[in-house]
């Protein structure tokens, strides 16, 4: 990031300027005179200006976006340059994605509308549920937007969470043979655990089996008894080995495989499980078999995962590995690591071949890195003197 005191070249017209005067767009710094200059037509066509003149301190790079906003609020060009993404929102963002969505809240055909779905703002959410209850309601673009819509709802803006569910029942009604239907009945009943609604969505599953996404309904009553540690439906567990029979279909219902692996991990279901990861690389998936059938996948993680594709295991991948290394408490920080909060896990012993694969697996991970210096107070025998680790693992000993 380029420092306020320090003076540099604008990349447009070369001139010098700072910080206080200019405008930065990516890593380049332009003056405001340039900025000034651009006409509208070509304004409208570059997003990171755009951005960066709304996130900017300058009143009038703001008006003046604001302005055209109001003069073509059906264009395209504002889905992107206003997406509000999954970081904490600007607050001038925030306020003029709002703004487009109440200007447009009767536009069935508003482009890229779907990219919202997931905000983390209120007041964008309240917004787009209005426009649902509107223009949506003839838009075709609405549907594939419910599943992501409720679950952000129900995350981030819980005041207005029953009436969005009311919405989706009301449309449901109208709108049961819809190929997204089966979507929506499956993340209302996840969100509201109602038994009322778990058997609507049964019922209208057997009389919708060949719907598109009729298989999702299966997917969330799988997820939910997953989630909830409760006794897994026997119906869903039935129903999503016929599913999976076809193997062309096991790629397109990886959400499915990983519900049936979580809750019944037999000899078939992990054998589709280590399919996807082998195939596809799915970590989420990967997840799912250390949580759930840890010793059958050790083969597929030394012989997949260790080879390069390491780089990719999240943080919680490498715990999971190290929490089957010895039976003791170990601290793993909360999702903001180290700053947030600690609790405690309880890790399970396993062989001294998957104490080695993990502790190989998370050096690939600058966070797996880390939670092994963490613990290494405890197991002096995972990390050498430069924190790297050892070739051989020796057997933990001790409770």
């Amino acid at each position: 990031m380029p420092e306020s005191s320090t003076t540099y070249k604008c990349n447009w017209c070369g001139d010098d300027t700072d910080l206080s005067s200019g405008l930065v767009v990516g890593g380049d710094v332009y003056c405001d005179r340039c900025v000034d200059g651009v006409n509208e037509h070509e304004l409208l066509r570059d997003k990171d200006l755009v951005r960066a003149m709304v996130e900017g301190s300058r009143a009038s790079h703001y008006k003046r976006i604001a302005q055209l906003l109001k003069q073509d609020p059906q264009n395209p060009f504002w889905a992107f340059a206003l997406r509000p993404g999954r970081d904490p929102i600007n607050p001038r963002v925030e306020k003029l994605a709002a703004e487009w969505l109440r200007l447009n809240v009767n536009n069935a055909n508003l482009h890229f509308i779907n990219m919202f779905s997931d905000s983390h703002s209120p007041a964008i959410l309240g917004q787009l549920f209005k426009w649902m209850q509107s223009g949506g309601l003839s838009s075709r673009r609405m549907p594939r937007m419910i599943d992501d819509f409720v679950r952000s709802v129900a995350r981030y803006h819980e005041p207005i969470r029953p009436h969005v569910i009311e919405f989706v029942r009301e449309w449901l009604k109208t709108n049961s043979e819809d190929e997204y239907a089966g979507r929506a009945y499956g993340v209302v009943f996840s969100t509201t655990r109602l038994n009322s609604d778990i058997r609507k969505a049964k019922v209208w599953y057997s009389r919708h089996k060949d719907n598109e996404h009729a298989w999702e309904v299966i997917a969330a009553l799988l997820e939910i008894s997953y989630w909830d540690s409760t006794v897994p439906d026997q119906y869903a567990i039935d129903e999503a080995r016929t599913l999976l029979q076809q193997e062309e279909q096991r790629t397109r219902r990886m959400r499915l495989i990983a519900g049936l692996v979580s809750v019944c991990p037999d000899e078939q279901s992990i054998f589709w499980a280590k399919e996807v990861c082998e195939r596809l690389g799915q970590t989420w998936i990967l997840l799912r078999l250390l949580q759930c059938a840890p010793d059958p996948s050790i083969h597929l993680l030394r012989s997949r995962w260790i080879d390069g594709s390491a780089r990719r295991l999240k943080r919680r991948c490498c715990m999971q590995y190290l929490r089957l290394i010895q039976p003791t408490h170990v601290h793993e920080p909360t999702h903001n690591c180290g700053q947030s909060g600690i609790r405690t896990i309880n890790c399970i012993r396993k062989s001294n071949q998957l104490c080695e694969a993990g502790s190989k697996l998370a050096m690939h991970s600058p966070a797996g890195r880390r939670t092994l210096i963490w613990i290494s107070a405890g197991y002096p025998n995972i990390l050498s003197e430069k924190n790297e680790p050892k070739a051989i693992l020796a057997p933990m000993t001790g409770t």
